[in-house]
C-alpha cells in the first residue's frame, strides 16, 4: 500500500481484465451529457 500512496499510478492492487463483450458495455454507458441530464432530473 506505501507505494500505492506516494506514486499511485505506479503501482496497483489487483489486475482487471475485460470481458469480451466490452465494447457492447462501454457502449451502454451514457455520455457525459447524458448523464448531466441524468442528475439534472433526479429531484423531480
Amino acid at each position: 500500500p506505501e507505494i500505492v500512496n506516494d506514486r499511485p499510478y505506479a503501482a496497483w492492487f489487483f489486475k482487471v481484465k475485460p470481458t469480451s463483450s466490452l465494447d457492447a458495455e462501454l457502449a451502454d454507458l451514457m455520455s457525459a451529457e447524458e448523464y448531466d441530464d441524468f442528475v439534472d432530473n433526479l429531484d423531480e
